[in-house]
């Protein structure tokens, strides 16, 4: 089904920019690619998810406790989390590698705000390179058309910690 998606889209005109996000060329979705490129964003509202200043954090699931939160001028806010700067590069890896263009590692060491010399998701692309499930296409780092549809079990690879 999903090379029947992919097929049946670029026949319509709609190009793949990230594994599940189709658009018509130039009309790609930036709110989307944020996303993609593990950058900023502000959620507002019950269930809601933010990340700001290398802090994730999401509201209340249920209406209740977030008017509650709100009302009494607290933050609504259920939990929080703030990655050490490995674990964000993993994760600007897992999340790159689903877009079309892929991952740049010296940006992916920028957005994480990782300061080592040695880049541990480097030793973790070469042998999925070697395995053909990952290409390369000048300074970026891609999946291969093998790599595709393995694309979650790829990114376990990458999130399992350095």
């Amino acid at each position: 089904l999903f090379w029947i998606t992919r097929e049946l889209c670029r026949d319509t005109g709609l190009e793949p920019y990230e594994i599940s996000s189709y658009a018509p060329l130039g009309q790609r979705c930036d709110h989307n690619l944020n996303y993609w490129a593990n950058g900023p964003y502000v959620g507002l509202g019950p269930s809601a998810v933010s990340h700001v200043a290398g802090t994730r954090s999401a509201s209340p699931r249920a209406i209740g406790p977030w008017r509650a939160a709100v009302a009494a001028g607290n933050a609504a806010a259920d939990w929080s989390e703030t990655l050490a700067p490995a674990e964000r590069l993993g994760e600007t890896w897992w999340l790159g590698l689903r877009t079309a263009e892929g991952v740049d590692p010296a940006q992916a060491r920028r957005t994480a705000g990782f300061e080592g010399t040695d880049d541990p998701a480097l030793a973790v692309a070469r042998p999925l390179l070697e395995e053909g499930l990952l290409e390369e296409r000048g300074q970026l780092l891609c999946l291969s058309e093998r790599g595709l549809p393995l694309a979650d079990a790829v990114a376990a690879r990458f999130l399992g910690g350095f």
